[in-house]
């Protein structure tokens, strides 16, 4: 069975990229265009590994983390062009 990948990103060519490189390692992809969509795939379909864009258009990615948190423990790396030490240090 794949390893299944949520990809939480608003930019589409991103989100294709990944896929196209994550599928190639034989990993299976979910993808979710904000962070409520994200939400709710991660909670019905349990991915082993969330990719996430801070810059969503319905939520900060640090919500989506925060909300996420509340329930799931599901590891998570940050997509971000922000270069805030200070940021990145919350969110870890």
């Amino acid at each position: 069975m794949k390893q299944k990948i949520l990809i939480v990103d608003d930019e589409q060519a991103i989100q294709k990229l990944l896929s196209l490189s994550l599928g190639a390692g034989n990993y299976a992809t979910m993808q979710a265009l904000n962070g409520n969509d994200g939400l709710l795939l991660a909670s019905n379909n349990t991915p082993q590994l969330i990719l996430l864009d801070l810059a969503l258009p319905d939520m900060d990615g640090s919500e989506f983390l925060k909300r996420l948190r509340e329930w799931s423990a599901i590891p998570v790396i940050i997509l971000s062009s922000r270069d805030n030490e200070g940021t990145k240090i919350n969110l870890l």
